[in-house]
């Protein structure tokens, strides 16, 4: 979903009751738990059009005052987001990032900040375990969330292809399995 205000975070609550009061008193849910939830999350919901709008703001004028805006906008957020706008922030003043943003192209530009930061850890890791970043990166795009080798065969068979290539044995091919699992499922 999609939720970007406080308004749209209501709305989502609302139609929630709405479909629970439209069952039949013996088929509701309780739905409480997920209340507790989604009041535990809404003070993280941002004013994604005025993120916007201060971005766009710090542009046109990168003052100090337009940067702690945007940082007291973006406090709610989790800290990864934070340092996606941050980073975005930082490119804004190098002169990298010139044309203003709507909301697409902003969600864009963090999706590729994301996917860098993501292969960069990639390729770290890659580097600790001293085998090919750009294969175990392949290795990456092939990776389903929540399933085992086991359940990927595409990416059961480039793994393979890597112990082959590393010269990794039995032994150390279950390790390396395993930790590349566990590291996959971190990202």
């Amino acid at each position: 979903m999609d939720i970007s205000n406080i308004e749209e975070f209501g709305a989502l609550q609302a139609r929630l009751n709405d479909a629970r009061e439209r069952l039949p008193e013996d088929e509701r849910p309780d739905i409480t738990e997920v209340k507790i939830g989604i009041e535990l999350y809404d003070h993280q919901i941002i004013d994604y059009d005025m993120l916007v709008e201060l971005l766009n703001a710090f542009m046109d004028d990168k003052t100090m005052e337009n940067k702690e805006e945007i940082n007291k906008h973006i406090l709610p957020m989790e800290n990864e987001s934070r340092e996606e706008i941050n980073e975005i922030m930082d490119d804004i003043e190098a002169g990298e990032i010139k044309e203003h943003f709507t909301k697409e192209t902003l969600q864009a530009t963090r999706k590729k900040y994301r996917t860098e930061r993501r292969e960069l850890k990639i390729r770290r890791w890659a580097a600790d375990q001293d085998v090919n970043g750009n294969r175990i990166v392949e290795a990456f795009d092939l990776f389903l969330p929540g399933h085992t080798l086991n359940d990927n065969p595409k990416l059961a068979s480039i793994v393979h292809e890597i112990e082959e290539e590393e010269n990794v044995d039995f032994f150390g091919a279950a390790e390396f399995e395993e930790a590349l699992m566990i590291f996959f499922n971190s990202l």
